[in-house]
């Protein structure tokens, strides 16, 4: 029997000869025997960039696709490949074997935009790029990703959330938790406040600002610090009027001392509130002029919680500011939006937010209690015996005190609505606006008649406390000749008259 002679296996052969069941001498980039046939080798697609590392002793071999075995005895121990290079051809083929793409390059860093802070920006501390120590400080625990992952592993810091970006979440947590119910107080309203206009304001970063403001202004409001210096109690009628609430009162905070949210947030929520309301308001004004079906709704809902805003923002102070300076700039902030008012009036009626407009009363002539409608005819005079000379000023008074009346007769129809307030400072005719930063006293009369609008709504949290400290303002600021027009609104916000429609006064 003739001895079969001693022939080596071809163990890396490529694929066409193994299909044809016969020997291929592996020559590169294509085998002699697909050479001969003018067949395509397998051997061509394979890139010569791969490494191979062998499971034993970790030893490479660069510049051919196949790494020797270490131990020629035993031809039986298979290499292992490693992850191919970026320099790997597109198709991504090993041996006529699909690869998957790819993946994507990781997104670029994000970019943080810092815009000036208004008022005092000095008293603000750093709310961007900012780390919490309990974070930077702590040694970066192995996971089991990272285990696996050298490129995450090599970089613990990255992923980590910024102070300023939890705070932001917080602040937000805290909006759907409870600031919504507290916008307006209407409980219709508590769905859109709740669901729609944080939708809306996620569109749009000036709207998403003043959300977060809201919400930072809410918790200074209703956990204050507790090293906030007791209010002095008054000693009589008219020193009453001048006593700034104090910061706890009004509705029940949510939060227990021991839990107060505020103690979370790297820095306090009266500098949180100043910060996005700063950037919220600069970048809503560009867009003022730019009234379109598809801005109106989120420039509707960023005046509607400005004025909230405005009007809420000195109970947040530890030390009460001199209010009638304070009302007033509310008053000529909120003028600014009548703009978005009075263009976009028939785009808002369609839309979900035609709730909260209330531009009119829906009798302008209705009655109003009779001691008010008696001070609204002593006022009416008052302004023709002191304006006999001038008649435009006359009839810009005039007009005003029309204004005043439609507010009344809308805090008659809509009882606790916050948003009766709004109509008041958008329409107030210019004259009278430029009359009270004057400080003339038939303008800071009307001004405190308009002062018991908000003493209605102190129940509410933004407003509580407010109308009283703007009528003892009034009474300080005018003489003893302007005194006499303010007898029933004094009475209002001291509780001494009769109790008629809507409080105001009267039967």
């Amino acid at each position: 029997m003739p001895v079969r002679r001693h022939h080596e296996k071809s163990r890396h052969g490529c694929i066409q000869c193994k299909a044809r069941k016969v020997k291929c001498d592996e020559a590169k980039p294509v085998c002699g025997g697909c050479n001969k046939r003018g067949a395509k080798c397998s051997f061509q697609d394979a890139t010569s960039s791969f490494v191979f590392v062998s499971e034993f002793n970790g030893a490479q071999s660069k510049g051919s696709s196949i790494a020797s075995p270490p131990n020629s005895a035993n031809p039986d121990i298979r290499p292992s490949i490693t992850s191919p290079p970026a320099s790997a051809s597109a198709s991504g083929s090993i041996a006529g074997l699909e690869l998957p793409p790819p993946p994507p390059p990781p997104p670029p860093p994000l970019q943080q935009h810092h815009l000036p802070l208004a008022h005092n920006p000095q008293s603000l501390p750093s709310l961007d790029h900012t780390r919490h120590s309990s974070v930077s400080s702590a040694p970066s625990q192995p996971s089991r990703s990272n285990a696996l992952s050298p490129s995450i592993a090599s970089a613990p810091s990255e992923g980590i959330f910024t102070a300023a970006e939890r705070d932001n979440l917080r602040l937000m947590r805290y909006y759907m938790l409870f600031v919504y119910k507290q916008i307006n107080g209407d409980p219709k309203q508590f769905a859109l406040w709740r669901d729609y206009i944080p939708e809306l304001a996620f569109q749009h970063d000036y709207l998403l600002h003043m959300v977060l403001a809201m919400s930072a202004l809410h918790m200074a409001i209703t956990n204050p610090p507790s090293t906030s210096p007791p209010h002095s109690t008054p000693m009589s009628p008219e020193s009453s009027l001048h006593t700034p609430p104090s910061a706890s009162a009004g509705p029940s905070s949510p939060h227990s001392s021991t839990s107060n949210p505020s103690t979370s947030l790297s820095a306090s929520p009266t500098a949180l509130a100043l910060h996005h309301h700063t950037l919220g308001l600069s970048l809503f004004r560009p867009n003022v002029s730019n009234v379109t079906p598809s801005t109106i709704q989120p420039l509707f809902a960023f005046s509607c919680l400005l004025a909230i805003f405005a009007f809420g923002a000195p109970r947040a102070s530890q030390h009460p500011p001199d209010i009638l300076p304070e009302i007033i700039h509310s008053i000529s902030l909120l003028r600014g939006t009548g703009t978005i008012v009075r263009q976009g009036t028939e785009l808002l009626k369609t839309s979900p937010m035609a709730a909260l407009m209330l531009p009119f009363p829906h009798d302008p002539h209705g009655p109003l209690p009779p001691r008010l409608e008696a001070a609204l005819a002593h006022l009416a005079a008052k302004n023709v015996s002191a304006h006999v000379g001038s008649p435009e000023i006359r009839d810009a008074y005039t007009q005003a005190l029309a204004v005043l009346r439609n507010a009344f007769l809308l805090a008659d129809e809509r009882p606790g609505s916050g948003m009766v307030v709004v109509p008041f400072s958008i329409f107030l005719p210019d004259r009278v606006a430029l009359g009270l930063r004057a400080g003339e006293p038939m303008a800071l009369v009307l001004l405190a008649y308009y002062a018991v609008l908000l003493h209605q709504l102190q129940n509410s949290v933004w407003l509580k406390g407010l109308g009283r400290r703007v009528v003892g303002a009034v009474w300080d600021e005018v003489g003893e000749g302007w005194r006499e027009c303010l007898g029933w609104a004094v009475g209002e916000v001291q509780g001494e008259s009769g109790t008629g429609r809507n409080g105001l006064g009267g039967n």
